[in-house]
C-alpha cells in the first residue's frame, strides 16, 4: 500500500509540475496588419502601439509556425 500510495504521489508531483511549465510558456500572439511592417521601424514604440493597437489572438491558439 505503501508503494501505491508513493507511486501516486509521483505522478501528481509530475503532472503538476508539467501544468505549471505549460502556463509559464503561454506567450501573447498579436497581429497587425501588413502596413505596420514599414512603420514599425520608424516609429518609436508608444507611437507603433497607438497607430497598430493590433489584435490579439492568443487565445485562439495560433502561433507564428
Amino acid at each position: 500500500m505503501l508503494k501505491t500510495l508513493a507511486a501516486i504521489s509521483l505522478a501528481l508531483a509530475a503532472s503538476l509540475s508539467l501544468f505549471a511549465q505549460s502556463k509559464t510558456e503561454i506567450t501573447k500572439a498579436v497581429v497587425y496588419p501588413v502596413e505596420a511592417i514599414e512603420d514599425m521601424a520608424k516609429l518609436k514604440h508608444v507611437e507603433f502601439q497607438q497607430k497598430y493597437p493590433g489584435i490579439d489572438v492568443t487565445a485562439y491558439g495560433l502561433t507564428d509556425a
